[in-house]
């Protein structure tokens, strides 16, 4: 799994990650702190130093560092997680977006947070709301909904064939129900 991930991240910038982990974080880190010290040791340009610190990212858009977890447990595999995001530039949103912010609600049977929403530093801007919803034993395993919303813009020449395909209006025609089918 940590090898398809970091295959996937080194690949895309805008990675989301989401589902059940069986893994307990707390609240530790999902990031390594950056040492202004080095910067200036290693005497690092301005973009090399942007895209070590990926925390400025989150202070820019004003989504808190520390993320918040009703859960205070934490497992081999919440260590696991936390490893593979500070590797790759992803952060949790749980306890840190939307209506989920400063509370970290549980996502299982209000017991413990062990299903997760994981971003890349690049998307992570994007949500404009993250909420954990808890579901009716009737309907669920146990397992609360999570849910995301995100602002996504298209370019404008995709917008200009979408504005072209909405006038396109097509019709079922029973006489070719035959070709249909085969």
């Amino acid at each position: 799994m940590q090898n398809d991930i970091t295959t996937m991240c080194s690949k895309y910038e805008h990675v989301l990650i989401t589902g059940d982990a069986n893994a307990y974080t707390a609240t530790l880190p999902d990031f390594t702190e950056f040492d202004e010290y080095l910067t200036s040791y290693l005497d690092l340009d301005e973009e090399t130093e942007c895209s070590l610190n990926q925390i400025n990212q989150l202070n820019e858009y004003d989504i808190p560092k520390d993320r918040s977890s009703k859960c205070t447990k934490i497992n081999k595999s919440g260590r696991r997680l936390l490893e593979i995001c500070k590797s790759n530039n992803l952060f949790i949103l749980n306890g840190r977006i939307g209506k989920d912010r400063h509370a970290g609600n549980y996502t299982f049977r209000a017991l413990s947070v062990i299903d997760y929403s994981i971003a890349s530093t690049k998307l992570v801007p994007l949500f404009i709301d993250f909420e954990i919803i808890e579901m009716d034993s009737i309907f669920s395993d146990g397992h609360c909904l999570m849910s995301l919303q995100l602002v996504l813009s298209q370019n404008s020449q995709n917008n200009d064939k979408n504005k072209q395909n909405q006038h396109i209006k097509r019709r079922w025609d029973d006489s070719k129900c035959d070709e249909f089918y085969k």
